[in-house]
């Protein structure tokens, strides 16, 4: 597969899943006339500002820094600067050294250039930013699926909670000799409960126990 076509393939999947498309390189269709600086442009002015953090913040000295090659540098981004969560604690401010480094830079420039850092798609390639993309928008389904089971499992709680109470009152009302008709309700109700009329959100639940207090 050529360079185009591996970059109009990836296109494709930035639209299909609705990525954002800053990880999109210069030579991708999302871009024309210069809106997006070139990942070259972008891994010196990440290479300035790793440096820059790590003289500033972590006290090492530019001797030292100075003869720090592009894997370390790299790996000093995702192991210092990248929280677990891939993103960074401390989102860039272009000011100072930082924006000198830059130069004249457009707006968008430098907002395609944030986000790129923020989120941590530094140093990387467009296919390894589309990767990293399509792995938190699994991570994300995966943990609203988790949320949807949690709720579907204390539904069928409340639901046994309410059919063994439906059979107290049922056993109630054989032992006081109350009327066929009235068990036949309390049966019919047992029996056409479903568990979707359990289901409800953490939000709903915390305001229906405030109501009841």
């Amino acid at each position: 597969m050529s360079t185009k076509e591996e970059i109009r393939m990836l296109d494709d999947v930035v639209e299909e899943f609705d990525i954002d498309t800053k990880i999109c390189p210069h030579t991708s269709s999302y871009w024309s006339g210069g809106d997006c600086p070139s990942d070259m442009l972008q891994d010196s002015w990440a290479m300035f500002i790793v440096k820059n953090v790590a003289n500033k913040e972590f006290k090492i000295k530019y001797t030292e820094l100075r003869n720090w090659p592009e894997s370390q540098i790299r790996k000093f981004y995702r192991e210092q600067i990248l929280l677990k969560s891939g993103t960074v604690e401390k989102e860039l401010t272009l000011t100072g050294p930082v924006a000198d480094a830059m130069g004249h830079a457009s707006d968008r420039n430098k907002e395609i250039f944030q986000y790129r850092w923020n989120n941590g798609y530094a140093f990387t390639t467009y296919r390894e930013r589309v990767d990293i993309a399509l792995e938190r928008i699994c991570e994300a389904r995966a943990e609203l699926v988790a949320d949807k089971v949690k709720l579907l499992e204390v539904a069928e709680k409340s639901l046994t909670k309410v059919r063994m109470e439906i059979d107290e009152l049922t056993d109630m009302a054989h032992a006081k000799n109350m009327s066929p008709r009235l068990t036949k309700i309390l049966n019919h109700m047992k029996d056409n409960l479903r568990v979707t009329e359990f289901l409800q959100s953490e939000k709903e639940e915390e305001e229906v126990e405030k109501s009841e207090d």
